[in-house]
């Protein structure tokens, strides 16, 4: 653990988007648009157990993605009832670009 904290030290230099899994993207997109929200992305990912449905919403600099998941996933989600964080270096590494 503590090689994991030095590993941060200089590296954290802010929260780039927080991941929440949800089951029905349209009434969450929904919801966040009331509330202020912006959709400043949508796309979807075909995974061998089925299609992974993505938006991200953004308000004042902060920005969630909220993913609407596989069922088999989708369970496995249930049973560790988390989302996950990615941090700017991360995000750098892991976004392609999509063509929007």
């Amino acid at each position: 653990m503590e090689s994991n904290v030095r590993f941060l030290e200089g590296n954290f230099r802010g929260l780039q988007h927080l991941g929440i899994p949800v089951t029905d993207l349209s009434r969450t997109i929904d919801f966040y648009t009331r509330l202020g929200f912006n959709n400043i992305h949508r796309n979807h990912v075909d995974e061998p157990g089925g299609r992974v449905e993505v938006a991200f919403m953004e308000q004042r600099g902060v920005v969630i993605e909220f993913y609407h998941v596989t069922e088999m996933e989708r369970e496995e989600i249930r049973s560790r009832k988390d989302g996950h964080i990615i941090l700017p270096l991360m995000w750098k590494m892991w976004r392609r670009p999509t063509g929007n």
